[in-house]
């Protein structure tokens, strides 16, 4: 990786092999349907040569950007200082979960995100903490790729 490796970005793929139904098969190709259900999630670096690296294809088929009709990058991508910013936030988060664990802060903080996703649904630990006697339960709302990157920002600032 040499002395300056810089992070080209991380994608998510389906574990499991989407199934398709007889119906939408007939409808489209089955090629069509399982590229359509098998799209990779995640963020990547706006930089060509890195892109190409990951996917030398004119289609880009295995990341999860693409280009528009001006051959700009379009989808989940940022340039090197947002890569930046969002390494110094995650850092800075992983030290404070840290510093909670060890000082004994384990308290149940559940989250929701709409009325579609609740991080309860699947934990195994709901005996434990008790989620419908958790307070101030958090709610995340879908945000902008803008606020995103602006919020990173404010807490890197504030973190320093």
């Amino acid at each position: 990786t040499g002395q300056n490796a810089v992070p080209a970005g991380v994608q998510y793929f389906p574990a499991r092999v989407p199934y398709i139904s007889a119906q939408s098969a007939a409808d489209e190709s089955w090629e069509d349907q399982r590229k359509k259900q098998w799209l990779r999630k995640g963020l990547l670096l706006r930089d060509d040569d890195a892109l190409k690296a990951m996917d030398p294809t004119e289609k880009m088929d295995r990341l999860n950007c693409k280009r528009n009709k001006d051959g700009e990058l379009v989808g989940d991508v940022a340039d090197r200082i947002q890569m930046k910013q969002l390494k110094q936030y995650v850092m800075a988060l992983l030290r404070r979960m840290v510093d909670d664990i060890a000082s004994g802060n384990v308290q149940p903080n559940p989250y929701t995100r709409g009325t579609t996703h609740d991080a309860c649904t699947f934990c195994p630990y709901g005996s434990v903490c008790h989620k419908e006697y958790v307070t101030g339960r958090r709610n995340y709302k879908t945000m902008t790729q803008e606020r995103f990157w602006d919020e990173i920002g404010k807490e890197v600032g504030k973190d320093g």
